[in-house]
C-alpha cells in the first residue's frame, strides 16, 4: 500500500509498521481511516440494480489501473519472485493441499496435475497481484459507484493479469448446488450484476486485450483450485481445533469432492 499510493491505485494511506513484537504480541500496521460503504455480500442486498452494475464496472476499471501501473520505480521489493512466480503459486499450493488433507480426493489430485501440464505458454511481464480482489475487499463512496480504496494487501504478490480477473469472475462459475456457507453467497445471482461477457468485454476495452482471453479455462481452474485448498486449509483448521464451530463442520466437508469434480469437469479432465 505504501508503494502504491503515488500511483493511480486507491489505496489508503500508510502511516506505520511496526516489525517488533513485544508491543503488541505481533507485527502491526496502522493505516488511514476511510470513510464510505463496504458489502460483505458481493450481490449487493438493497442495492439498485443500476448502481449494482456501475458497482461491478468500478471494480473492473479499478484492476485496470492496479495491472496498468508502471512498477519499475515502486518498491515493491517484498512481493516475492518476479521471474518464476507461476512455479512459485502452483509449488505453494500444491504443498498447501497435501499438507492440509485429511481426506483423500482424486480429483483435486487429477485438477493439480492438469495445471501443471497446461500452463500458459504465453510470456507475460508481471503485475501486482492482488490475491483478493473481491467487492468486499473495497471501500466505495456513500453516494456514488465509486472506489475509495482497495483492502486487504497480505496476500499480494507477482502475478499474471488474468489471475485477479479470473478470481473476480469465478462466482459466475460457483455451483448453486454448493451453496451450504452459512456467511453468505458465493455465486452472483443479483440482478444488476453484469454478465461475465460484458465484464470481460469492458476489461477488454480498457486494457486493450482481445476477445476470446487465451487460457481463459486455465485461469479459471487455478482459481477453483485456489478455492478448494482455501476450503480443505479451513476444514483441518476447525478439524483440529479444540473450539467448537458454531455451524456442522461437515457442510464445508461435503463441498470439497463435488467442487473437485465440477473443476475437474469445466477443464475437461474425466
Amino acid at each position: 500500500m505504501s508503494a502504491l499510493s503515488g500511483a493511480s491505485v486507491p489505496v489508503p494511506k500508510m502511516y506505520l509498521f511496526c516489525e517488533d513484537k513485544t508491543v503488541m504480541g505481533q507485527e502491526f500496521y496502522v493505516m488511514e481511516y476511510i470513510k464510505g460503504r463496504q458489502f460483505p455480500d458481493a450481490n449487493l442486498p438493497g442495492v439498485p440494480a443500476d448502481q449494482t452494475r456501475a458497482i461491478f464496472e468500478a471494480a473492473i476499471r479499478t484492476l485496470v489501473q492496479l495491472q496498468t501501473v508502471n512498477t519499475d520505480g515502486l518498491h515493491l521489493e517484498g512481493l516475492g519472485d518476479k521471474e518464476n512466480y507461476f512455479q512459485a503459486r502452483l509449488e505453494k499450493l500444491y504443498e498447501g493441499y497435501k499438507r492440509t488433507e485429511r481426506k483423500a480426493v482424486p480429483k483435486a489430485h487429477q485438477l493439480m496435475e492438469w495445471l501443471k501440464n497446461n500452463l500458459p505458454k504465453e510470456n507475460r511481464k508481471p503485475v501486482i497481484f492482488h490475491a483478493d480482489y473481491r467487492i468486499s475487499n473495497m471501500i466505495f463512496k456513500e453516494d456514488e459507484p465509486q472506489i475509495l480504496a482497495v483492502i486487504d494487501w497480505e496476500a499480494a504478490s507477482w502475478g499474471h493479469p488474468y489471475e485477479d480477473l479470473a478470481y473476480f469472475c469465478f462466482p459466475f462459475h460457483f455451483p448453486a448446488e454448493l451453496e451450504v456457507l452459512p456467511t453468505g453467497k458465493v455465486g452472483y445471482y443479483s440482478e444488476g450484476i453484469p454478465s461475465e461477457e460484458s465484464l470481460l468485454s469492458l476489461y477488454c476495452q480498457l486494457s486493450g486485450e482481445t476477445l476470446p482471453l487465451p487460457d481463459w479455462t486455465f485461469f479459471l481452474g487455478l482459481t477453483l483450485f485456489r478455492v478448494i485448498v482455501n476450503i480443505q486449509t479451513v476444514l483441518a483448521q476447525l478439524t483440529d481445533s479444540p473450539v467448537p464451530f458454531p455451524f456442522p463442520v461437515e457442510s464445508i466437508a461435503n463441498m470439497l469432492e463435488p467442487l473437485a469434480d465440477y473443476a475437474c469437469n469445466f477443464v475437461g479432465v474425466k
